[in-house]
């Protein structure tokens, strides 16, 4: 189930990074990399995640998404 829930949020990224080059957007959007972590760090708190873990998936998933997106 992960695995798939990868795979379609890669799909997206990707659809994202031609959306960014298509309207000549900057990649990296530090504004809104913040908004999720605010949100998501919210939710595991509700769920009793640790508030560490979150941040390095999300590190290691925004990394993903630049990297995808500047790929042609």
């Amino acid at each position: 189930m992960l695995m798939v829930l990868l795979s379609e949020r890669q799909e997206l990224v990707r659809e994202v990074g031609l959306w960014k080059r298509r309207h000549r957007r900057a990649v990296p959007d530090p504004r809104r990399e913040r908004e999720i972590m605010a949100k998501r760090l919210a939710l595991a708190e509700e769920a009793g995640l640790e508030r560490g873990f979150l941040r390095e998936l999300y590190a290691v998933l925004f990394r993903h998404s630049r990297t995808i997106q500047r790929s042609r």
